[in-house]
């Protein structure tokens, strides 16, 4: 049997650190990692479960034979759910299953979602109770004329290929069945003396006697100090999903500049009702301008910045897929298999940490960096679920990028299978 033990985790993307007991805490994440039941369906009159842990992929032995295993996969965890627990939201999100995922909790159909790439997040409080829980998730990597990639020289991995987290959010919450992202979206306008920001905030609204609900947002630099702050307010009652939009000015900003600067500001988001706050979320931003010329190359803050190649090691035996694409080398699952990864020089990402190529976007994707933060490639290029198009992706590489991804690859490819673009 397989308990779920909830224990506070430090979120970078999505909350502040909190260390209290659950009934004290505003929203609290653990990974369901360890103890899942696995039975490959490639024969369904054998009944045969094997425990596994999560992230899994069943090819991680026949990923380099042409022909390996295409068909389903059903996991199965128990989760125990304390009364404590019962008094917040409960969320499930995966960080991506390929390629199609069917989620079921005590014998209910809770979602589904379609496409390997993509984060997705289903509310389960409808069908949790106190005590145990079975949930069951029947995976899928059959070939299927909808579900994109149809052709090319790689494997598509099936499985439970990424992480698994539960989420206890407060009634009223930032949310995260927005696209499964963090629910704050950030977009800048940077220049030599001030940088424009504004912070959209979306909020889940379940609070039955509310009138009015508001959102305060903070602007923190990296020693600490507040530097710019807005709040906004609306009426709440009988609205079940709000956006507060919060605009804010940072005069004389210290600009991302890669290794020569990784410098990051702390946007800070607080949803309350009065003086009372009921939900917080961290996210670091750094601020910087960006262009892509066809002549000249990445422009970072005005000035050229180079763009090199670099190849990523290879990933764990046996443990699932950093990249669902490539022939991995020596029978090992690996991140990237034979693709080629591109990023500025310095392979630091707009976050300050060093990027790790190991989250796919669409065909030309973007990097990701070891906080787990993600930008966005082509919007819903593999798949949509009923919550959206896309997984996480702070909302200021969302625009930009969509437009500039073309130009760049005239800047870059110089015949590779693949390119993808890290986010400098």
């Amino acid at each position: 049997m397989n308990v779920l033990k909830v224990r506070p985790v430090a979120l970078a993307m999505f909350c502040a650190c909190l260390s209290v007991p659950v009934a004290g805490q505003l929203r609290q994440q653990s990974f369901l990692s360890e103890k899942w039941d696995f039975r490959l369906d490639r024969d369904e009159a054998e009944d045969v479960w094997e425990q596994v842990d999560v992230p899994h992929t069943w090819n991680a032995t026949d990923g380099t034979s042409p022909d390996y295993y295409r068909g389903d996969g059903t996991y199965r965890y128990t989760l125990s759910v304390s009364p404590a627990m019962m008094k917040k939201r409960i969320f499930l999100r995966f960080e991506a299953a390929s390629q199609k995922a069917e989620v079921k909790l005590n014998g209910q159909e809770v979602g589904e979602h379609v496409g390997g790439f993509n984060a997705f997040c289903f509310e389960i409080t409808p069908y949790v109770h106190s005590g145990e829980n079975l949930l069951e998730v029947i995976v899928s990597n059959r070939k299927e004329l909808n579900i994109a990639p149809l052709e090319g020289d790689f494997t598509v991995f099936g499985g439970i290929y990424r992480p698994v987290s539960l989420l206890l959010l407060p009634k009223a919450c930032i949310t995260p069945l927005d696209y499964a992202s963090s629910g704050v979206y950030v977009s800048q306008q940077v220049g030599e003396r001030r940088a424009d920001l504004s912070v959209v905030t979306k909020v889940d609204n379940g609070l039955k006697r509310v009138k009015e609900l508001s959102v305060k947002t903070d602007v923190f630099d990296a020693a600490g100090k507040l530097v710019a702050t807005a709040t906004t307010s609306q009426a709440a009652e009988g609205q079940a999903r709000l956006d507060f939009t919060n605009r804010l000015t940072v005069d004389n900003p210290m600009l991302w500049d890669g290794r020569k600067s990784p410098y990051l500001y702390r946007v800070f988001v607080e949803l309350k009702r009065g003086k009372e706050v009921l939900d917080t979320l961290s996210q670091y931003v750094g601020l910087r301008s960006f262009r892509v010329d066809a002549e000249k190359g990445f422009i970072l803050n005005g000035k050229p910045y180079k763009i090199k190649r670099s190849e990523p090691p290879s990933g764990p035996s046996g443990q699932g897929v950093g990249h669902l694409f490539g022939r991995p080398p020596g029978g090992h699952v690996t991140h990237q298999g034979n693709r080629c990864q591109w990023y500025p020089a310095g392979t630091l990402s707009a976050f300050g940490r060093v990027l790790h190529p190991v989250r796919p976007r669409g065909h030309v994707g973007l990097g990701r960096d070891s906080f787990g933060r993600q930008s966005l490639g082509h919007p819903g290029i593999h798949g949509e679920h009923e919550n959206g198009i896309d997984g996480t992706h702070p909302a200021e590489f969302q625009s930009p990028f969509h437009f500039l991804l073309e130009p760049m690859q005239r800047v870059v490819q110089r015949g590779c299978e693949r390119i993808d673009f890290g986010t400098q």
